[in-house]
């Protein structure tokens, strides 16, 4: 089976560094239940931070609503995808005012694992001229009735985990929480989720040797927006043992200046908090 990988590379430029964009022909062969990438075509192509096509997943609001405007802002494209087709279809009606013809939305199920195979297709449709190379893995949910439903915590694991790993071919930046490094003992389902993205962006990403494939997961703090919000409700004491609710924009600001642009990142945890931005645990080896 043969498809596309878009390799991020970093190169410097006036003020910072910035991703760029290698495309990649690949293969990949099922063998013994696991699958081979085989790199047929490693040829770059330089390109400038104003041709990155991004496809934002969970864009309809908060933290994917502002990390769509990070880039946009930046000069690059964006298809959104949200579950909810009337939230982001007017997120996208706003943003279209300010950046025509560079932003579009589709509906999106994460949980479909066809839901993809659509918004690339979708995106390739919006901007023909211009291929996919960014995928933001950030649609997610929370869940506070873990001991109190009998269902609800499977819908959790299913969007935030189970989509990341399907998104994962064309993946730069995983979105994780910091509930992922420390457990919520009210959200066991939410917080071991976000731990399986967390193992699951650094085990990809220690391969980068063999890859070419450069995988950083994003773990930010609560942010001001409606999950947040929900949390503050829940459980103030928590929102303010890391230092409150941080605004949309500072989290998209870590994700385009720390976590796209350092380029010896690969297998990396990038922390967001009110506190700091920083990378948690050890560096990982350049080479494994």
């Amino acid at each position: 089976m043969i498809g596309q990988l878009y390799r991020p590379i970093v190169v410097q430029t006036d003020h910072h560094s910035a991703p760029r964009f290698q495309k990649v022909e690949l293969e990949v062969i099922a063998e013994a239940g696991y699958l081979t990438v085989c790199f047929l075509n490693t040829k770059i192509r330089p390109m400038q931070v104003t041709d990155v096509t991004a496809i934002i997943t969970g864009a309809g609001r908060g933290l994917g609503l502002a990390f769509t405007r990070a880039i946009l802002t930046g000069g690059g494209r964006v298809l959104m995808t949200d579950i909810d087709s009337a939230a982001v279809e007017a997120a996208a009606r706003v943003l279209q005012q300010e950046f025509p013809d560079r932003v579009h939305s589709q509906q999106q199920d994460v949980t479909d694992l066809a839901s993809f195979d659509a918004a690339f297709d979708a995106a390739n449709r919006a901007f023909p001229s211009h291929p996919v190379n960014v995928l933001v893995n950030n649609a997610g949910i929370g869940n506070t009735g873990f001991y109190t439903s009998d269902t609800a915590w499977t819908n959790v694991i299913a969007i935030n985990t189970t989509a990341v790993i399907r998104g994962t071919q064309p993946v730069v930046v995983n979105i994780a929480s910091m509930a992922g490094l420390y457990p919520l003992k009210d959200s066991p389902d939410y917080s071991g989720s976000k731990a399986a993205v967390v193992a699951f962006s650094r085990a990809v990403g220690m391969n980068v040797n063999k890859t070419n494939v450069r995988v950083v997961a994003l773990c930010p703090g609560f942010a001001d927006t409606q999950m947040g919000q929900a949390v503050l409700a829940h459980a103030p004491a928590v929102v303010r043992g890391i230092g409150g609710l941080m605004t949309p924009d500072f989290v998209a600001s870590a994700l385009v200046l720390r976590a796209l642009a350092e380029q010896d990142n690969s297998g990396q945890v990038l922390v967001v908090s009110k506190r700091g931005v920083t990378y948690h645990g050890r560096k990982l080896p350049a080479k494994l």
